[in-house]
């Protein structure tokens, strides 16, 4: 990979997006894995407002979607809660699944 090399990981295109971004929206799960390990921002919005997260979430990759979610255990144990006792993000990617039309993804791959 190129940032073996040194290259910025957060770097992003004409749209905003990071290869971050690109690699989720592919379900490239290993390239998500690993840009996240080298310290990728995956808050990091494009042009449209999308995250990463956002972007494997509207093309069903469960793997990636559980990457994100893995990766946030650790915040959700010390108390990341809004007021109503819910957690943000959740909320988030409940509402896109919602949004979603005849989505692939199925129960049980959560």
């Amino acid at each position: 990979m190129l940032i073996d090399r040194g290259a910025r990981i957060d770097l992003t295109d004409k749209d905003g997006r990071t290869a971050l971004m690109d690699a989720a929206l592919g379900g490239h799960y290993d390239v998500v894995q690993r840009l996240l390990k080298e310290g990728a921002d995956e808050d990091m919005v494009d042009q449209h407002g999308e995250t990463a997260l956002a972007m494997a979430t509207r093309q069903g990759h469960a793997d990636v979607i559980r990457e994100f979610e893995n990766r946030r255990k650790k915040y959700r144990q010390f108390g990341g809660l809004d007021s109503l006792g819910t957690q943000p993000y959740l909320k988030k990617l409940g509402d896109i699944l919602k949004s979603m039309p005849n989505t692939s993804l199925n129960r049980e791959d959560f």
